[in-house]
């Protein structure tokens, strides 16, 4: 089982999560044809859902960031710029 000290990390990166695709312009589906992973997980990740390693590098390719940017909301400079 989980530790629910967690909780609140995860939900923070959910929240950078969204605001970054939003600031971005994606949506859902735009996320979910560039990381192959459903729209409603990313809306389940964006609403601090628990995810892997390898999801947080997917969503941080995705977007642009590099992943420490998504863990602790540091340095949002685009890595790169991706398009659809």
């Amino acid at each position: 089982m989980m530790d629910e000290r967690y909780d609140e990390h995860f939900k923070k990166l959910g929240e950078r999560i969204k605001t970054i695709r939003l600031a971005n312009g994606y949506s859902r589906p735009d996320v979910a044809r560039m990381t192959g992973i459903d729209p409603m997980r990313i809306g389940n990740y964006e609403s601090g859902t628990r995810m892997n390693l390898y999801t947080l590098l997917l969503l941080a390719d995705a977007l642009g960031v590099k992943p420490g940017a998504l863990l602790d909301g540091g340095d949002v400079t685009l890595t790169k710029s991706v398009s659809l």
